[in-house]
């Protein structure tokens, strides 16, 4: 929930499917509802997830493990759909909580104040970072 928080407050869009959006618009986490690809229209209908993934509406999709998932196929597809989409996928809590930590301390905001083109986050691999 914080990194979700921290990323809407640095202006960022959010989007989610069916309980996810609900629970976080419950929660005060503005997120905008999309329908899964077996839903309402299919796959072609504009309020499919699939179909903002492949405009390349969305820029990064999360997602995480949910044992208690009942569309473990469907979000394996929207995984991949994401991957052969060039969409950057992160499926660890903890990555995604340092990244929107990154973002947020290099200045990063979707709102305008500081264009996304001049954030730069400085890009190391885990043995750089070690060493460093």
């Amino acid at each position: 929930m914080p990194t979700l928080q921290k990323l809407a407050a640095l202006g960022y869009t959010l989007f989610g499917t069916d309980k996810t959006a609900d629970y976080l618009n419950e929660q005060g986490v503005p997120v905008k509802k999309l329908d899964y690809a077996d839903g309402p229209g299919g796959p072609e209908a504009e309020n499919c997830i699939d179909a903002y993934i492949s405009r390349g509406d969305i820029h990064l999709v999360l997602m995480f493990s949910n044992q208690f998932s009942e569309r473990i196929l469907i979000n394996y597809a929207m995984r991949r759909l994401a991957v052969d989409f060039g969409v950057p996928l992160i499926t660890n809590i903890q990555v995604a909580q340092m990244f929107a930590e990154s973002l947020e301390a290099a200045g990063a905001h979707a709102t305008g104040e500081k264009p996304n083109n001049e954030v730069v986050l400085d890009v190391q691999s885990l043995h750089e970072w070690i060493a460093a």
